[in-house]
């Protein structure tokens, strides 16, 4: 097995209660069919919330938030009530696993970790020229894919990595701020996000006082992030269209930064903003097709 991933994934330590953030509110969190059936036979004190916490609904099994959208496990420090009782091993592969994402296809598996972590966002912003992947092979078992298919996921894997080197992402063309109005609001900030922006806002970004480069690198992100998507989808245009999009977008919420501090810019706000947005869409299936598609 094949696996790469982003170089400073290896340096990603997740800082717990000393987290700006908490990535247990706001969205949805989905349990697997094994830690499922382990809660039900949960004896610890923690079982009785453990089963009132979880409900099924047609397309999988979740933990109910509550009226806050926070996780029900989720303490007033913002750790986990789960794992402080029971530890570590009875987390549900969601929670081991965030912000990290695992994409296998035959003998390849991506590996990512999501900027929407404030942790991950601080690791990202230290080189603006700076991108680059780590491949290792390991003896891992994998399912083999018909040589034909497996031909055409090195195809894609390599015009991923020829977008990324290329970094055009082009100019937005007009109503390309649409589906950003049409997404599902995972924090209530979105919609008083959305009333500032409009696409009159891009041409401001040649007068924002960022380094063109970081721009180059989230392009690489994205198109790092989701461009093994086409060997799923068939074609990398869905792909390219999400990454381009996400770039303009970013490139006009850098506007936006700056004009709420009455024409100053600070990295830090950037920073925060570039989070803000990847929780908006990474979390969502739904916000995320919408980029997605024509």
């Amino acid at each position: 097995m094949i696996t790469e991933s982003p170089d400073y994934y290896s340096e990603f330590e997740c800082l717990a209660g000393d987290c700006p953030d908490t990535c247990c509110a706001g969205w949805e969190i989905e349990v697997d069919e094994e830690s499922y059936y382990r809660y039900q036979v949960v004896k610890n004190p923690i079982g009785d919330q453990l089963r009132r916490g979880l409900e099924e609904q047609e397309d999988g099994k979740f933990f109910r938030l509550t009226p806050e959208k926070r996780c029900p496990f989720l303490n007033r420090e913002n750790l986990c009530k789960l794992y402080i009782a029971l530890g570590p091993e009875y987390l549900c592969e969601t929670c081991r696993e965030h912000p990290r994402f695992f994409t296998e296809v035959g003998p390849y598996e991506q590996v990512d970790v999501s900027l929407s972590c404030p942790e991950t966002v601080q690791l990202f912003f230290q080189d603006p020229g700076h991108w680059e992947t780590f491949k290792r092979e390991d003896e891992r078992p994998y399912d083999e894919l018909e040589e034909s298919d497996e031909q055409r996921l090195w195809t894609v894997l390599q015009e991923r990595d020829n977008l990324i080197a290329r970094g055009d992402w082009g100019k937005p063309s007009s109503g390309w701020l649409s589906p950003f109005r049409e997404m599902e609001p995972l924090d209530h900030r979105w919609h008083d996000l959305m009333g500032r922006l409009s696409e009159d806002m891009y041409p401001e970004v040649e007068n924002v006082s960022v380094d063109s480069r970081w721009f180059a690198k989230l392009y690489s992100y994205f198109m790092f992030r989701y461009g093994l998507d086409a060997w799923f989808d068939g074609s990398m245009e869905p792909e390219i269209r999400m990454a381009e999009r996400s770039l303009w977008f970013l490139q006009i919420l850098a506007v936006d930064c700056q004009r709420q501090l009455g024409g100053a810019f600070q990295m830090e706000d950037f920073k925060e903003a570039v989070s803000f947005y990847c929780r908006q869409v990474e979390f969502s299936e739904y916000n995320t097709n919408l980029l997605k598609e024509i």
